[in-house]
């Protein structure tokens, strides 16, 4: 059972409403009035209209009846800990060729389960747009989670090009103070050799830009992998066969600790059946908890070991 509470006061129900690109960019910034992770939440009936347009724009693109998320009067259970601070809201950054829902359908309840609150988004067509312009919607999805939450700061959580696209906001868009974790499920860190295609979706702009030699990863990995601030996580595993070659996927760099990457048949000894469907493994939800929760990746020490294996 959830541990999540309900916020005291009137609570948001603007419900998804279509809002004007001014609108979703011009709130692209507006926490000004966020209360710090460490204080009790604001309540939504306390936000200033440029924190309800905030809220609004989020709203719009806020993945429709996905279980355990998107209660945009979501209040973290306090219980759980993470170095003394409330925790973050957690954001899911679906895949190519998929939404929130697809993808995330086992993940979101189990991050809900942990008192915790989730919120996912459907971008850039399926994931196919220009991955500049589905990170600058995912910036304003992080907005409004944050001027409906009162928080400081956000933890993602992404599969795929959904483990890329945080990247480019605490890298390029200077958002690294706004990120606290970035988890990559399987992501596309230097895009993939395998050629993306989907029958459904022939127009992908975003398939030639996950190419490794696309300028957007040029510009994007031109300074290294990570900035200072966020904790990075990345579950892989050498038997992908989407993201390759799969050791691609790691980060380099950073300062020690900063940087895990999980290799899922170290993580779980002796199996050796892992693929790129690491976002319905239990044992990768049990990696994403671990490092939600706690202050730095999911394993500083390299000491843990997923439950369910």
């Amino acid at each position: 059972m959830s541990r999540r509470k309900k916020r005291n006061g009137g609570a948001l129900r603007a419900g998804v409403i279509a809002v004007t690109a001014a609108v979703m960019l011009g709130a692209g910034l507006a926490v000004a009035n966020a209360g710090g992770n460490g204080t009790p939440p604001r309540a939504a009936g306390d936000a200033g209209p440029a924190d309800q347009d905030a809220v609004a724009a989020a709203q719009a693109l806020a993945t429709p009846d996905l279980a355990g998320a998107n209660d945009f009067a979501c209040v973290a259970d306090p219980a759980v800990p993470e170095d003394g601070d409330a925790p973050d809201p957690v954001i899911l950054v679906h895949d190519t060729f998929r939404d929130g829902a697809s993808t995330f359908a086992t993940l979101a309840p189990e991050i809900a389960s942990a008192g915790l609150c989730a919120f996912a988004l459907d971008y850039g067509n399926n994931g196919t747009a220009p991955l500049a312009d589905s990170a600058a919607e995912l910036q304003t999805f992080m907005t409004g989670v944050l001027s409906a939450t009162g928080a400081t700061k956000v933890d993602f959580v992404g599969h795929g090009q959904g483990g890329l696209l945080p990247r480019q906001l605490v890298g390029p868009l200077g958002l690294a103070d706004q990120v606290d974790d970035i988890v990559g499920i399987a992501p596309a860190t230097r895009g993939t050799d395998t050629p993306l295609e989907d029958p459904n979706f022939p127009d992908c702009a975003a398939c030639a830009d996950l190419e490794p030699d696309s300028a957007f990863l040029a510009t994007l990995n031109a300074d290294g992998d990570v900035v200072p601030g966020p904790s990075y996580t990345v579950p892989w595993s050498v038997l992908d066969d989407v993201i390759t070659p799969p050791d691609s996927q790691t980060l380099k760099g950073g300062d020690p600790g900063q940087v895990n990457n999980e290799r899922m048949e170290f993580a779980c000894l002796g199996r050796f059946n892992f693929n790129h469907a690491l976002d319905q493994e239990p044992a990768v939800a049990d990696i994403v908890l671990s490092a939600v929760q706690r202050d730095g990746t999911s394993d500083a020490d390299n000491l843990f070991r997923p439950a369910r294996c």
